[in-house]
């Protein structure tokens, strides 16, 4: 029902409605909610340019929320309607089963806040036609008031080669679901927590998992991945595992990982060659975190970045995250400066699909002004390494 391709957050917009029991809000990582389209067939959309659309997320969140059943507020809506009014397009009901993250009030165990990022709704009857006498709103007991929508044409989802995940748009999980745990994703980090699910640890194995179409990676040719990642909890294997064999299949590879409670972050760098499923492209794979072969106990596990490569270096100078450089001014809207190159010969500018988009000669002031606004990584030759926004 949900896809959860998140493009990067440019700006928060929300409203809120409360009442005694329950208080529900809207945010979007679109320009702001009064810029949200949606297409005939149900896509959430931004414009970016005349006739260019890009998928965007409408966050729904619920709190002092008895999620028990018994306060007749465990579930929640989210509609658009006509100017009849009549549903022709709903997220469907909303409740704890599949809600994106659920947070559990230490004081009340029923009062729950949970959140819901929907990406596409479904139709009540078939597209809806264009037009803009339409108005989407949350409900739940109560509704907040209407904003007016747009439909807009069909949109298909753009189907990119991708080979790195940063989370650097908070809440945006860049497809990854959780099972036997949660997730969250902020400051720039993939938060697993393998307690956050019903009863107490230990856990069946907690994993999760990147899947959608919309992206994948060309197997044949990028035989490693590359995850670092901080572990807080006693568990002590990571696993990256694919094709069909389920969450025990026999096409996996276990890494022992280490206990890093405080920074630096770890790397485990692992080959996929001997995966037989590895081939082809990709578009689904799971990362375990477990103790042993039935089990994950409580704890986080924090992932900063996973990144596929065609060999199993990255340029990196030891088994830690490459070693990040001072960028400033950062934001910026074109010349940056560039702090200490150490013996850098080679400056390369990625997006964050992995790609290459500009390189220079080593310098300690480049120029990026031509390229589009977003987030991008910069990387010397030396591993030296910063994100950059540019404005």
């Amino acid at each position: 029902m949900k896809k959860l391709l998140l493009l990067f957050v440019t700006s928060l917009g929300a409203i809120t409605i409360s009442q005694a029991q329950q208080t529900i809000s809207l945010s979007t990582n679109a320009t702001s909610l009064n810029d949200i389209k949606i297409s005939e067939n149900g896509y959430i959309l931004e414009q970016t340019s005349p006739g260019v659309y890009a998928q965007r997320t409408i966050t729904l969140t619920s709190t002092n929320d008895p999620g028990d059943g018994s306060g007749g507020y465990n579930n929640a809506f989210f509609v658009v309607k006509n100017g009849v009014p009549t549903n022709v397009a709903t997220a469907g009901t909303l409740s704890t089963a599949n809600a994106t993250t659920v947070s559990i009030n230490a004081d009340d165990p029923t009062i729950n806040t949970r959140t819901w990022e929907i990406s596409l709704l479904n139709l009540v009857s078939g597209n809806i036609p264009q037009g803009s006498e339409y108005d989407f709103r949350a409900t739940g007991g109560s509704s907040i008031p209407p904003t007016t929508v747009e439909i807009v044409a069909s949109y298909t989802i753009p189907v990119v080669e991708k080979h790195i995940y940063e989370f650097n748009s908070t809440g945006n999980t860049e497809g990854f679901s959780a099972t036997n745990s949660a997730i969250t994703v902020s400051a720039g980090k993939m938060i697993i927590t393998t307690d956050a699910v019903t009863a107490s640890a230990p856990h069946p194995i907690g994993f999760v998992r990147k899947s959608g179409e919309n992206n994948y990676i060309d197997a044949t040719t990028y035989k490693w991945v590359h995850i670092y990642y901080r572990n807080k909890s006693s568990n002590s294997q990571i696993r990256f595992i694919t094709g069909t064999g389920g969450t025990n299949g026999t096409n996996f590879t276990p890494t022992v990982m280490n206990m890093t409670n405080e920074s630096p972050y770890e790397v485990a760098v692992i080959n996929l060659a001997g995966l037989t499923t590895w081939t082809g492209n990709i578009s689904t794979f799971d990362i375990q975190h477990r103790v042993n072969n039935t089990t994950s106990l409580a704890g986080t596990l924090e992932i900063d970045r996973i990144e596929f490569s065609i060999g199993n270096t990255l340029g990196l100078k030891n088994n830690q995250v490459t070693q990040h450089v001072n960028v400033f001014p950062n934001p910026t809207n074109g010349a940056i400066t560039i702090s200490d190159l150490e013996d850098s010969k080679t400056i390369h500018i990625y997006n964050m699909l992995g790609a290459v988009v500009k390189s220079f000669p080593a310098s300690n002031t480049i120029d990026i002004s031509d390229l589009a606004t977003g987030i991008y990584i910069l990387k010397t030759d030396t591993g030296l390494s910063s994100k950059i926004v540019k404005q």
